[in-house]
């Protein structure tokens, strides 16, 4: 029974289907003059649509049209995709330009033959974030490779020079005595373009209180601890160019003496030392006048220009541990503060001003236990020449002594040298 009720299926379809090939031809035209008409009304509507496509496209839809329905539905879906890709022609600062990152050529403008004028500018902007540029419209209507510049995304410049201006130059300093390392905190938060700080101490336990201050502050790149004898760290630093710091700051507790030689041989061509001596008994007193020969060079003087004096013996020292390596000093600032004097003083690499330094140089003649008066007696004198070409020289000489008597040609007194 069921193999008879399929079978009887099947005929009625087959004379269902026999009489729809009888009627076929005119139902074919009327389905092809509806679909020709709508065809004509989505043209008329869609006129802000671009429409791409040739003839050879059309014959081949029209054949499509007549397969059977099956084939029909497969053949309207190849064209609805077709239409679909035909409308979504990129344009220029799409958004579909923009994510697929390809640019197809414009479409022809109506006024011109050579395409859409260059007036349009677009910031488009894709997923990644990065910045998509208008093409290049060129004479022959293709797309050139060059990047058009976008004013919301300039082209950054590829030159090699141009990264170089605005870095910062290498500025080192050196903390010789740090401690804790307060001093070092202090440089590299209050000035902006230091770009590296070494905090050395002698004590392991200093050390690591240098490191966990630079920590705690956020500041641990630019902070190098450093455990060491600061003379030979600095004597070392000598010894290559790329490892001369731009500030060495000495400031021990007491004397800074045994450290100069070291420090003006450790900074940079016209680098600053700065220099904190806390011995101002020994440096601004009389009483131990042998210990200040010993670490100064000079003796002190007596009376109310005793710390005037400790600052310029102080400026000796710097002066002759410089001069034996060729370098000159400029003093910049000298403060003397309660118990300790501070001085900045700028090292510079010239033979020709070390030697003004014995004319610079001079002895005290004091009258400390009289009226206060002093006379000067210098070491050296420098006279300016005229060469027969006009060219103007120096010439250096010993200075006549002595500049003064043994008493005071004022009060009568007794005079004390001091200095130099």
């Amino acid at each position: 029974d069921d193999k008879e009720r399929r079978r009887s299926e099947v005929l009625e379809g087959e004379e269902v289907n026999g009489g729809r090939e009888k009627d076929g031809g005119d139902t074919q035209l009327v389905e092809r003059g509806t679909m020709e008409e709508e065809r004509s009304h989505k043209e008329q509507d869609g006129a802000s649509k671009i429409e791409v496509g040739s003839n050879s496209d059309r014959r081949k839809r029209k054949r499509e049209d007549d397969q059977d329905e099956s084939g029909a539905g497969l053949g309207e879906d190849k064209h609805s995709q077709q239409q679909q890709h035909a409308t979504k022609r990129p344009r220029l600062g799409s958004e579909e330009a923009g994510d697929s990152g390809q640019h197809r050529g414009p479409p022809k403008s109506p006024h011109d033959g050579r395409g859409w004028p260059d007036v349009v500018e677009a910031c488009a902007q894709d997923k990644s974030g990065t910045s998509k540029l208008g093409p290049l419209q060129q004479e022959n209507g293709q797309i050139g490779t060059e990047p058009q510049q976008d004013k919301c995304h300039p082209v950054q410049s590829t030159d090699k020079n141009a990264s170089s201006t605005t870095s910062n130059p290498p500025f080192r300093i050196l903390d010789a005595l740090s401690a804790t390392g307060l001093r070092a905190l202090r440089y590299v938060k209050e000035i902006p373009n230091v770009t590296s700080v070494t905090a050395n101490d002698l004590s392991s336990s200093a050390t690591k209180s240098i490191r966990l201050n630079a920590e705690y502050n956020g500041v641990e790149q630019k902070i190098q601890p450093s455990t060491a004898d600061a003379k030979m760290l600095m004597y070392h630093s000598a010894t290559n160019a790329s490892h001369l710091f731009d500030v060495i700051d000495l400031d021990p507790y007491g004397t800074a003496g045994p450290f100069l030689d070291a420090a003006v041989q450790a900074v940079s061509d016209g680098g600053m030392l700065c220099v904190t001596c806390t011995d101002s008994g020994v440096f601004a007193s009389v009483g131990w006048s042998e210990k200040t020969f010993s670490l100064y060079g000079g003796l002190p003087w007596k009376g109310n220009q005793s710390h005037e004096s400790g600052l310029r013996l102080i400026l000796h020292a710097i002066a002759t541990s410089a001069a034996r390596y060729g370098l000159a000093i400029e003093p910049l600032l000298s403060l003397s503060i309660d118990f300790y004097a501070r001085l900045f003083v700028r090292i510079r690499k010239s033979a020709a001003e070390v030697k003004f330094l014995a004319s610079k140089t001079m002895m005290i003649y004091n009258c400390d236990q009289g009226c206060g008066s002093f006379s000067l007696q210098y070491l050296g004198q420098s006279r300016e020449r005229v060469a027969k070409n006009g060219d103007k020289f120096y010439t250096h000489s010993l200075a006549q002594a002595p500049s003064t008597s043994q008493h005071c040609e004022h009060c009568g007194f007794k005079t004390h040298l001091g200095g130099p």
